[in-house]
């Protein structure tokens, strides 16, 4: 029901005798008879989505989204000069200062979103401790979430037919770093529990809705014999993301010291904006060896070309490189292994360019006998 908070709020608003339209949403068959239930909820009565569903048409609420939702929304409001699409708030969002509207009997919290009073939460009371603990005694007057308490909250979900945004209070899932795909990036270092070791690699528990996998290449900086012995299941390790793959929901992962310990700039594609800046020196793996250098991949499917390479290479090599050029249109990175800081970028472009072809002269009375 529609602003109806508390049993006097349904009184005052649906007195004994009051016909109203309703909209049925299903039929309940059980033992002790059928009970049909009916929605009064503006749009539900009117069989379409509910205007301003969560607040996000409004600017002052643009700024609870995600980095990605914000940025589109920003672009959408700048190109039309207005919001005209609805932006559901992301599931991982955190909710900063929501405030407890009522306490919904022994079931949950209804909440207030911060900036915006076009769009309510609803915690269960099972989300408002860890999993652990026992489950909090909820009371609108007292207690650590009576009426007007704030508190910081997690979207998990949004009821379509209720048009509210359910969230979740429990610590460790408000402050867990990688909640969702989105939230992973290239080069970023986690801590994961091993899953499962199989031949082509090891299954990761990053968080408790993520998982990723570990290529056999990656397991370490050299060959392993016996791999299984250094991965068993439950085991704790370090990793740090090479590849998200957000269309399959996958995360590819290393392990490798060289990349997982490395301060160095992390390369994630053919642009400056994603590392490819000439003069960097970064960290790269050796994949094949050519007849002009060799290839070596970055992060993010990123590759370059080694040239004037001083050292051996050899594929699944790790390697420390710096980067000459960078040509993002052809999609082009060329890299030497010549780190020595001591050495300019230009002195190295010069020892790299094409020696000039030796010009001849033309003039045949120029040239005598014998001369050579």
């Amino acid at each position: 029901m529609p602003a109806a908070r508390s049993k006097a709020d349904v009184e005052k608003k649906y007195p004994l005798g009051k016909v109203v339209p309703v909209r049925v949403l299903y039929v309940s068959l059980t033992a002790a008879g059928k009970v049909i239930i009916v929605s009064r909820m503006p749009h539900v009565l009117a069989f379409k989505p509910r205007p301003a569903l969560t607040g996000y048409e409004l600017p002052a609420a643009a700024h609870l989204a995600s980095d990605k939702a914000h940025s589109d929304i920003s672009a959408a409001a700048n190109e039309k000069g207005k919001i005209d699409k609805m932006w559901p708030i992301p599931y991982g969002t955190v909710l900063d200062d929501c405030i407890v509207l009522s306490v919904v009997g022994t079931i949950g919290l209804a909440l207030q979103v911060p900036a915006t009073k076009a769009v309510t939460a609803f915690a269960k009371v099972a989300q408002l401790a860890e999993e652990d603990e026992p489950a909090p005694k909820l009371n609108k007057y007292s207690g650590p979430f009576h009426v007007g308490t704030r508190h910081r909250a997690r979207v998990v979900g949004y009821d379509a037919i209720d048009a509210v945004v359910r969230v979740s209070l429990r610590p460790s899932m408000v402050n867990e770093k990688f909640l969702t795909i989105d939230d992973v990036y290239p080069g970023a270092a986690v801590n994961g529990t091993i899953k499962v070791f199989r031949e082509n690699g090891v299954e990761i528990t990053i968080s408790s809705t993520l998982h990723g996998f570990i290529h056999k290449q990656h397991l370490a900086d050299v060959a392993l014999k016996h791999p299984e012995l250094q991965f068993k299941a439950g085991k704790q390790i370090a990793c740090r993301v090479l590849k998200v793959l957000h269309e399959q929901r996958s995360i590819l992962l290393t392990t490798r010291k060289s990349l997982v310990q490395s301060k160095l700039p992390i390369v994630t594609g053919y642009t400056e904006a994603e590392g490819a800046v000439p003069g960097a020196i970064t960290q790269a793996v050796v994949d094949r060896v050519v007849d002009n250098g060799a290839i070596v991949n970055f992060y993010q499917g990123a590759h370059g070309l080694v040239v004037g390479g001083s050292k051996r290479l050899e594929p699944g090599k790790s390697i420390k490189c710096r980067i000459l050029t960078c040509d993002s249109e052809r999609r082009r990175i060329r890299v030497t292994d010549n780190v020595d800081e001591g050495v300019s970028l230009d002195e190295l472009l010069a020892k790299l360019a094409p020696a000039k072809p030796t010009e001849f002269s033309t003039d045949i009375s120029q040239v005598a006998p014998g001369q050579i």
